[in-house]
């Protein structure tokens, strides 16, 4: 990429001041200079890549761009784009790009100006422009293949600057570097938009077992059955808890079933962008989840070591086995449990975090059933992992 690679001060800056003192302003014969590449990927996510000047840096093949100085993406002619640069001639510098072409999902370009510079004798050169562009042109060959051309077009440029970049094709190996680091992005992007597709779908699984689960409970029962109110007082609480129970162990066995006979190899490696782990997440839920909960939040229970740091509980510890990570999970559960039976539905937290602010749940009640719905998204997400690691799934839907 070259949105601003080029005051070509790198050539020399004695070489182009003598250029511009000496040369003729006249046109000579000058053609834009091309580089093209065919892209198994389609012209509207290629064309998202090169409208979005932060993704510039990711695909520079002339090793000058080093930040793009805003977050906003390029929606026509007119705007201007400014990136941070830096070559071994003029060390850093800045470029002000200028948008002159723009046709969505097929054209795009952009004439650099020197806006910043941090030498001195750079500071005369600010604010010209020299007429220089650099384009992309995207043409669709087939479903999903663009063939992509770069070019660089100095026809109308000042002699002393197509003398400097040889009428552009000093710059065609870099343009070649930037195409195949276009291609190995947009590679990327179609491999990483694969995973999340998949994730959606295991997600999706997991949400309709919930819903199967639902409508199982109420099967049979008749409309009377339906239609009439829980049971008296002094039952209610003791049937509503074991009901809540009974859920909560539904989704741990479904965490535990998800990563059954994967080796510590597979358990301790990311599968997914964001880069967690399945041990990492199952330490996660017995820290962050059931310890966290009801031995601290629900019963008071002080922090009894290190491990009950929630930053770190994504985290295992080197040296740490599998076995340890599911032993703890398991008595983290037992814990839990006796808190549960322990405590009425309708009793308040006794150790509420300050770091919460506003948000509060009031009770038993509503602290299990927030932990059924944490337990069960993190089944999803290990649904998805098990997926991608060795095609395993928990449950199928027909």
């Amino acid at each position: 990429m070259h949105c601003a690679t080029d005051e070509l001060k790198d050539v020399g800056a004695s070489l182009v001041r003598a250029g511009k003192e000496g040369a003729q302003m006249t046109q000579t014969e000058c053609e834009p200079v091309a580089v093209s590449r065919t892209i198994a990927s389609s012209a509207r996510d290629i064309f998202r890549i090169l409208s979005d000047p932060g993704s510039h840096c990711l695909i520079d093949g002339s090793a000058m761009l080093r930040e793009y100085a805003s977050d906003s993406v390029i929606t026509g002619i007119g705007e201007v784009f400014v990136m941070n640069m830096n070559n071994t001639e003029m060390g850093d510098y800045e470029i002000t790009n200028h948008v002159v072409d723009y046709e969505p999902d097929r054209r795009i370009g952009w004439e650099p100006v020197l806006s910043g510079a941090s030498r001195a004798e750079d500071s005369e050169d600010i604010g010209i422009r020299n007429r220089h562009r650099w384009i992309y042109e995207l043409t669709p060959s087939g479903p999903g293949i663009t063939l992509v051309t770069e070019i660089f077009d100095c026809s109308a440029s000042p002699a002393w600057l197509r003398k400097a970049v040889a009428n552009g094709k000093r710059w065609v190996e870099a343009m070649t570097t930037t195409l195949e680091r276009l291609d190995e992005l947009c590679t990327a992007q179609e491999t990483e938009g694969r995973q999340m597709e998949a994730t959606t779908a295991a997600l999706l699984r997991s949400l309709e077992a919930q819903r199967a689960h639902v409508l199982g409970c109420l099967e049979g029962l008749s409309v009377e059955d339906l239609s009439r109110p829980v049971l008296p007082t002094g039952r209610k609480m003791e049937a509503t808890t074991a009901a809540l129970l009974r859920s909560l162990e539904v989704q741990r066995a479904h965490v535990l079933g998800c990563l059954e006979g994967l080796s510590v190899e597979d358990l301790s490696r990311p599968v997914l962008p964001t880069g967690w782990n399945c041990l990492g997440l199952l330490q996660h839920l017995a820290l962050d989840v059931e310890r966290f909960w009801f031995p601290t939040t629900m019963a008071g229970e002080q922090a009894d070591d290190e491990s009950d740091d929630l930053a770190s509980a994504w985290s295992v510890v080197p040296g740490t086995t599998a076995e340890e990570v599911f032993d703890l999970y398991r008595a983290e559960m037992a814990r839990a449990n006796a808190v549960i039976e322990a405590t009425p539905l309708e009793a308040p937290p006794k150790n509420w975090p300050d770091s919460f602010g506003d948000w509060r749940l009031p009770d038993l009640r509503a602290v299990m059933l927030h932990v059924i719905t944490e337990t069960a998204c993190h089944a999803g997400h290990l649904d998805a992992a098990r997926e991608l690691i060795d095609g395993g799934t928990w449950l199928v839907l027909g």
